[in-house]
């Protein structure tokens, strides 16, 4: 099971907070998806990936899509004032985020809780 599993995303999300925690990783960033529409671009162009990559997504072609998606999340980041900002600020989408954080929370307390020796037991 741990086979069909992917740490990508998960570790290229860790390296974009350690290269935006360097006052040159963000100066970086900055420079490359620091302006006002560089999220709508990032959105496009994922949305323009997953049309014309083929319907398995495996090997570089879902590298490209996590990359991507790596980059529109930087985007976001790099400025406060982005394009999207009225969207992901809405109260509808921060709903989303509250809940689904939560949830992600509860299904890692879940996996966790499985792993004790007394679960067996209950």
């Amino acid at each position: 099971m741990l086979r069909k599993k992917t740490f990508t995303p998960i570790l290229l999300g860790v390296l974009l907070t350690r290269v935006l925690h360097s006052r040159g990783g963000f100066q970086l960033i900055d420079r490359v998806l620091g302006t006002h529409l560089a999220p709508v671009v990032c959105l496009m162009a994922i949305v323009a990936l997953y049309q014309f990559l083929p319907m398995k997504l495996g090997g570089w072609p879902r590298l490209g899509i996590h990359l991507m998606m790596v980059a529109f999340v930087a985007s976001c980041v790099a400025r406060d004032d982005h394009a999207m900002s009225p969207l992901l600020t809405s109260p509808p989408f921060q709903r989303v985020g509250a809940v689904s954080c939560g949830m992600y929370l509860f299904r890692l307390e879940l996996n966790t809780s499985q792993s004790r020796p007394w679960h067996n037991s209950l």
